[in-house]
């Protein structure tokens, strides 16, 4: 791969007087940049002799004046195979730019303008010369970068040493992932360039799955060969680790964006052979401690564990259980394969750094500490989830202590998860359910379905063949607390026609909506109503 990438050839360029126009759009500036070109004519024939990679030099004049090609069109050949384009005399205050930039940044094509006066010659052999000393300084870098890892790699020595030694090297995390992205393993250097939480936040990041297409050995143009615009402002080198033609895993730079390079990519091509036993040992050791942190999860729900036993494996698995923690349990709303709570674990196990889960008959339950972050990761798990297409309702324990405090979490987010799967996907806490709690058993044999008919069937009746919306009107006051300018204001009615509803529904139901134990009847059936109808 080459030493350097647009974003370098600008800062170069901005020390010269000269400046970026347009093209900075993602991935504008991670174009990789192998040589530099003067065109002196713009013609089809002189265009197919610039090698990938190269950066154009053209004067204005030229640029302008001596073109068989539209511009737009010449924007967009350009940008297939080359990495920038300079025009030595292009001034905003003088030409008309804006058609140019536009074009620029929808080709992401990175567009600079040097001053009228710059000798086109001279910028050409700086450049030449520019590239020349970054691939002197990268040459040295990789000698000195596999020297370190192949002495840490040596029979004697752990084969995890060699991954270790990169990052010391690098002053940057190194991350080993499997060929479904999971991470395996992350090395951290003697002087980390950010905290741990940071990096493992960027890497389970939404932008760092997206960007799952690293650079290949073939330094083909369209490769980007860092990948930036991580959360807080990092950057990662990736490249994927083969055998045989097959990606077995990846291996990546993780660090400040302004200290990673794509002189990185070059290096992490160089160590693979030597991180390779790294990758299958942790492999080898991910399958065993997820099926281990599953089985022990478990374990621990069904209460078959001494107290003593039961605190240290929770506390392997991140979870004191001194503490309030909460049980979160996600089910299918429609019946899935056998296959379904397994998939969803791996998913989960994905993230960075993973949640304490572990795979039942009815769905996927997962442990978390309860406090400021609960929310958070209840969204976290709800993204997952969401991500597969399938369906769900999550129910959410409430936080309990102790080794008996996990089976009774797990009782109420199962009764929660399937309050919620009555009324379809969401998020249900069980701490929330209010008098549902209660009412959920009779729903097993349709008494509580029953009630809440024959309670509102009046009204049922009345809203189906007068459309009065008796009921949705009804539901609303309580809400509102019997307050009728804030029910009519949440129903979006006026006053008087929300009491004329009112009125209607007493009639029908042949009482007074003042009887306080018909008005508790209504109320319960109509949080039924709600949970019940689809």
């Amino acid at each position: 791969m080459p030493a350097l990438v647009a974003r370098d050839l600008v800062a170069w360029i901005a020390e010269r007087g000269g400046r970026l126009i347009a093209g900075s759009v993602a991935p504008g500036l991670d174009r990789a940049v192998g040589g530099v070109w003067r065109l002196r004519r713009i013609i089809a024939r002189e265009l197919e002799a610039i090698n990938p990679h190269d950066v154009i030099l053209v004067s204005i004049d030229t640029f302008i004046a001596n073109t068989d090609l539209p511009l737009p069109v010449l924007l967009t050949t350009l940008a297939e195979t080359q990495s920038a384009l300079i025009v030595v005399g292009l001034d905003p205050l003088i030409h008309d730019v804006a058609a140019l930039a536009t074009q620029a940044d929808r080709v992401a094509l990175p567009l600079l303008a040097m001053p009228a006066q710059t000798d086109i010659n001279e910028l050409l052999i700086g450049i030449d010369g520019y590239i020349q000393q970054r691939e002197i300084a990268s040459a040295r870098f990789l000698r000195d970068g596999v020297a370190a890892c192949a002495r840490a790699a040596r029979p004697d020595q752990s084969a995890t040493a060699a991954v270790q030694a990169l990052a010391d090297f690098t002053g940057l995390f190194v991350i080993l992932e499997d060929e479904r992205r999971v991470s395996l393993m992350t090395a951290v250097p003697a002087e980390p360039p950010c905290a741990l939480e940071l990096a493992q936040h960027a890497l389970a990041s939404l932008a760092a799955r997206q960007s799952v297409r690293p650079a290949t050995p073939a330094g083909a143009a369209r490769d980007i060969p860092v990948q930036r615009h991580l959360p807080g402002q990092l950057a990662r080198a990736i490249v994927p680790m083969r055998q045989q033609d097959a990606i077995i895993g990846f291996l990546a730079l993780l660090g400040p964006v302004d200290r990673v390079t794509s002189s990185h990519i070059d290096l992490l091509w160089r160590v693979i052979p030597l991180c390779l036993p790294a990758l299958e040992g942790a492999r080898h050791h991910q399958v065993d401690w997820r099926q281990a942190a599953a089985e022990d999860l478990r374990t621990i729900l069904v209460a078959t564990l001494p107290e003593g036993e039961a605190v240290r494996r929770a506390h392997t698995h991140g979870i004191e259980l001194a503490n309030d923690n909460v049980v979160i349990l996600a089910i299918p709303l429609e019946d899935q394969q056998d296959a379904w709570p397994e998939e969803q674990f791996d998913r989960i196990m994905r993230l960075a750094p993973p949640l304490w889960s572990a795979p039942l008959d009815d769905g996927v339950v997962t442990v978390v500490s309860a406090g400021d972050t609960l929310e958070e990761r209840v969204a976290r798990l709800w993204t997952v989830f969401a991500d597969d297409g399938v369906p769900i309702a999550i129910g959410i324990g409430r936080g309990m202590r102790g080794v008996e405090g996990l089976p009774r979490s797990l009782a109420e987010a199962r009764t929660a998860a399937r309050v919620c799967r009555l009324s379809g996907a969401g998020v249900m806490w069980y701490g929330r359910l209010g008098i549902l709690r209660l009412l959920h058993p009779l729903a097993q044999d349709g008494s509580l379905e029953r009630y809440a008919r024959e309670t509102l069937d009046p009204l049922l009746r009345a809203d189906a063949y007068h459309g009065d919306s008796l009921i949705e009107t009804l539901a609303g006051w309580f809400d509102a607390h019997g307050n009728l300018t804030e029910a009519a204001r949440r129903l979006n009615i006026h006053r008087n026609t929300l009491m004329y509803r009112l009125r209607r529904t007493g009639e029908v139901l042949g009482y007074r909506l003042d009887d306080p134990v018909l008005r508790l009847e209504l109320q319960v059936a109509i949080q039924i109503w709600r949970i019940l109808r689809k």
